[in-house]
């Protein structure tokens, strides 16, 4: 059992690949909620992650804001897909990613926090 935990902790602290990407892009007048939002930041998003090739990625949402999220599932539509994940270390979480025609737009979320990710 000691083995195995071990094994666990070692994949977990390896660095995984980063989904949101900085960008000097300019976002689009009404675009996004960022009048009703508490914090705003604009990424790219390295959507080849959320093709199923990797089963950790790094979400990282803000400065001091990082996330793992653990690939669950993907659900495959005529016109796109939704990754599902968990965030690793919180039991009651989720991190759901919509892929339409290269849009991206998903939620994570933990205990009473919500994250948002729009297009």
């Amino acid at each position: 059992m000691l083995s195995l935990l071990a094994t666990v902790f070692l994949v977990a602290a390896q660095s995984s690949p980063q989904l949101f990407v900085d960008t000097t892009a300019q976002a689009a007048p009404g675009v996004g909620s960022i009048s009703t939002s508490v914090q705003h930041r604009l990424v790219d998003i390295d959507v080849s992650l959320l093709d199923g090739g990797s089963p950790l990625i790094d979400l990282n949402l803000f400065s001091g804001t990082s996330l793992m999220a653990q690939f669950v599932s993907i659900d495959q539509y005529s016109d796109g897909y939704v990754w599902r994940g968990i965030l690793l270390g919180h039991t009651d979480s989720s991190a759901d990613f919509s892929v339409c025609n290269g849009v991206v737009m998903g939620t994570v979320r933990y205990g009473d926090v919500l994250f948002q990710i729009e297009y």
